[in-house]
Formats: C-alpha cells, sequence, structure tokens
C-alpha cells in the first residue's frame, strides 16, 4: 500500500535526480502533503534542485507553496531568482497579501518590485492603496511608476485609473496600443466608455498573419479595441475572442454600444 511517507520520499528523489516530469505525478498524488518536502529541498546547495521546487511549487500553488516561490525570491541564484518572479503570478490567494507586502519592502530591485505590485493589485483591495502609493513617490523608474499605477487602478484609485483613460485617448499608436492592454489587467468594463478614439483608429497596429506570409495582414487599432470590449464582457453578434479585421458592420456595432455607455 502506498502511504504519503512513501510518496513523499519518491517525490524527494525525483526532485533531487530532476525528474520532474516523474516528480509532477506524485505531486498530484500528494497534493499539501507535498509542501514538506518542497520546504525542506528549498535548502539544497543545488540550484536546479531549488529550481525545480520552484516548478512544482507551481503547479502547486497552494498558499504554502506560494510561500515558497516568494522566500526564493532571495535566492543566490539569479536563474533561480527569475523563475520566482515568474512563478509570482500563481500566487493568488489573499492570505498572501501580507507576505507579498513583506516582499516589496524587501525586494528593491525594479523589476521584482514591479511583479509583486502587480500581483497584489490582482489580489488586494483598497486597503493596499497607501502601501503602493508609496513605493510609487519611493521610484523615478518610468516602467516600474507604470506597473504600480496599474496595480492601483485595479484596486480602484481614481488618479490611476484617469491615466489609463488618458492613455486611451493619446493619438500615439504605442501609447494607445498599451492602454487597451492594460484594461485586460485593470479589469474594470466601464473603461470601455472611452474606446471611441480607439474604435476610430484604423491605424495598423499588430500582424496577425504568419510571419512570411505575402502580403502582411495587420489588425488595426479599432480591431484590437474589439477584442479588448469582449474581454472585458461585452456581447456582440459576432464572435470576438480573437483579433481579426473587422467589417464596418461589426465596428459600428462595438461604436454604438462604447456611446450609450456611461462615463464615469
Amino acid at each position: 500500500m502506498t502511504t504519503p511517507n512513501s510518496l513523499q520520499t519518491q517525490l524527494k528523489n525525483y526532485i533531487l535526480s530532476d525528474k520532474v516530469f516523474e516528480a509532477e505525478s506524485i505531486l498530484k498524488q500528494l497534493g499539501k502533503d507535498a509542501a514538506p518536502v518542497l520546504k525542506e529541498l528549498t535548502k539544497s546547495d543545488n540550484a536546479q534542485v531549488r529550481s525545480n521546487v520552484l516548478e512544482l511549487a507551481g503547479e502547486l500553488s497552494d498558499v504554502e507553496s506560494c510561500r515558497l516561490i516568494l522566500r526564493l525570491l532571495d535566492d543566490p541564484d539569479s536563474e533561480v531568482r527569475n523563475l520566482a518572479a515568474f512563478q509570482v503570478s500563481k500566487c493568488s490567494h489573499q492570505e498572501l497579501i501580507p507576505d507579498i507586502i513583506t516582499a516589496l519592502e524587501k525586494h528593491k530591485d525594479s523589476h521584482t518590485r514591479g511583479i509583486l505590485s502587480l500581483q497584489l493589485g490582482m489580489i488586494g483591495n483598497k486597503a493596499q492603496i497607501a502601501v503602493l502609493r508609496k513605493y510609487s513617490q519611493e521610484t523615478e523608474d518610468p516602467e516600474l511608476r507604470q506597473q504600480i499605477s496599474l496595480a492601483l487602478a485595479r484596486l480602484g484609485n481614481p488618479d490611476s485609473r484617469a491615466e489609463l483613460i488618458q492613455e486611451l485617448g493619446d493619438v500615439n499608436l504605442s501609447v494607445r496600443y498599451g492602454a487597451l492592454k492594460d484594461c485586460l489587467y485593470v479589469q474594470d468594463n466601464t473603461l470601455a466608455a472611452y474606446f471611441t478614439p480607439a474604435l476610430e483608429d484604423l491605424r495598423n497596429v499588430v500582424q496577425i498573419s504568419i510571419p512570411g506570409e505575402m502580403p502582411p495582414v495587420y489588425a488595426r487599432m479599432c480591431d484590437v479595441a474589439v477584442t479588448t470590449m469582449e474581454a472585458l464582457g461585452y456581447k456582440f453578434s459576432f464572435s470576438a475572442e480573437t483579433v481579426h479585421v473587422r467589417s464596418h458592420e461589426e465596428l459600428d456595432e462595438a461604436r454604438k454600444i462604447v456611446s450609450g455607455l456611461p462615463k464615469k
């Protein structure tokens, strides 16, 4: 009979021997009982072992596994730290809010702090607005400020939301396109009330044909805006899940929806 102890031993051996695929199978059987093994092996002197732990912690994605991910942001090996930063997006439990705030205080490099800020925006609430404002005021890094602003907008900070609205109306192609993508993170469907400039924008913005195919086919800003609306929960008489070059009738349908939305 297979027992949790024997499965934990198997899991440990697979991790140590770099057999991640086999370890994943045992991980699924153990569930939360895998946590003690993962925690123990975060202390391994072998960076590859710690990297394996991270992969498995991301698969498990429970609270304790996510605490291991946050802990390995301190790893001495840069590749392990980078993988830990990538896995932060798996940390979606509200119980982790204090842990993420602690990590924000500890990690002052812009890359890690930006990732943590965005994740706090994902799982936090208005109580964390003051924390993020503090870090925004401390940095001169424009990319980090942008990431924190997005996190604040998702948490309902009116100034950050106003910044995003301004970007949606910006005539600069990359700024407007970036703002549409940022709306997918913020997940505030009332922002669609400000999509008119994008829906009227016929400039090419992203290639949608296969690379090397001639002539290349580009989606326009208006096409991206329609797909963004669909992702925010708006329904059309046509499928808008993927970006296509939209017909005049389809664009008019989207524009009509937006024209009837109140601006908040």
